[in-house]
């Protein structure tokens, strides 16, 4: 194993060393593009002739290879060759260019430190913005994540740092347009997941946009958006709440109807939301352990995360698991228009006004009855 690394090293170095020379044999092909739009602005009217697009997607993927062969340090050392020829990959017309040139600031921004970025810090957050912009949705599963990841490694923790209040403006606006299609709004909840904890409380700005969209989506037909939307929820909640009290009721009768489909869902499957004696058991042992549920809200293994949930939850059903991980961030925030809701929704299910085995266990959660 210490050969292989000693190898791996001394392969490193050696693309390090090569990197200039590498570089100008694909730089004419990458820039033939953004050299013609140069010429246009100039006045020029002439059509392109350059490399097709085989071949500039071809340079793409060998700088792409040179730029993760190289080690971090060297990365930072190289960063001022690397830049111009990665950012106009992404500026290419073809969507198969720009994903490479996502992939390749993605793996920039995670490797290489902030301050080697940030002496681009303009350029860069612009990069982000346009990446975002009219995203077609082919590079919506790539550009979302650099862009992401890119401004986080440029802005660090200042919650007023512009660059984060302007990703969260474009990233609701794309998810608005883009709020019917499962697999965008998948990557839009997962960059946001990323992003609430470094703005804090003012996530408050962006509530208008935000909460509608998490709401809307936790009554989706296809479960992973459901509990992704519920669990992003709650780390909203988490940041912001001081300012929770207002919505609170809101958000239980929109967990109310999130339950009865889940219930629905397996009563149609003809499988048992959940075991009381399951539930009964696994709340006395964490009860007695003082054991919580995971406080987790989004991570790089979603499926892995819901999995968990469930189970310390006693459930089989992952959105209703979503739903008592969300229960239990809001009975932290002490909001008494929350309690006020939960038992008018109590008295119905003892009036026999739609109860429910799932209404009935969050009310429990809520009042520990």
């Amino acid at each position: 194993q210490q050969q292989q690394q000693e190898q791996d090293s001394a392969w490193q170095q050696l693309v390090a060393a090569l990197l200039p020379q590498l570089l100008d044999q694909l730089r004419d092909t990458l820039l033939a593009q953004h050299r013609h739009r140069k010429a246009q602005d100039r006045g020029d009217t002439g059509a392109y002739n350059g490399p097709d697009t085989f071949h500039r997607c071809l340079a793409a993927r060998q700088l792409a290879w040179i730029t993760q062969q190289l080690p971090p340090l060297t990365a930072d050392d190289h960063l001022g060759l690397l830049l111009p020829l990665i950012l106009a990959t992404t500026d290419d017309s073809s969507p198969s260019m720009q994903r490479y040139g996502h992939a390749m600031l993605s793996w920039v921004s995670c490797s290489c430190a902030a301050s080697s970025l940030r002496f681009q810090s303009a350029l860069l957050l612009d990069a982000a913005k346009r990446m975002v912009v009219g995203c077609e949705a082919s590079c919506w599963e790539m550009a979302m994540p650099a862009a992401t990841h890119l401004v986080l490694a440029l802005e660090g923790k200042n919650v007023r740092a512009e660059g984060y209040h302007m990703l969260m403006k474009e990233l609701l606006t794309e998810a608005e347009r883009s709020a019917h299609k499962p697999q965008q709004r998948l990557i839009f909840l997962a960059c946001v997941a990323l992003l609430i904890p470094r703005l804090g409380l003012y996530i408050l700005r962006y509530f208008a946009q935000l909460m509608p969209l998490l709401l809307e989506w936790a009554h989706a037909y296809d479960e992973k958006t459901v509990v992704v939307a519920l669990w992003v929820l709650a780390t909203v909640v988490q940041h912001a709440w001081p300012r929770i009290e207002a919505h609170a009721g809101v958000i239980w009768q929109h967990l109310v109807q999130v339950a009865k489909a889940a219930e629905a869902r397996k009563l149609d499957r003809g499988v048992d939301s959940y075991s009381y004696n399951k539930q009964q058991q696994e709340e006395q042992g964490r009860a007695q352990n003082g054991q919580q549920p995971p406080g987790k809200v989004f991570g790089d293994d979603t499926d892995r995360q819901v999995k968990v949930a469930a189970d310390v939850a006693g459930c089989s059903d992952r959105s209703f698991a979503a739903v008592l991980q969300l229960l239990n961030v809001l009975k932290q925030c002490g909001s008494e228009t929350l309690y006020l809701a939960v038992a008018a929704t109590a008295q119905q299910q003892q009036n026999g006004v739609g109860s429910s085995s799932s209404i009935a266990r969050m009310v429990r959660c809520i009042f520990g009855q």
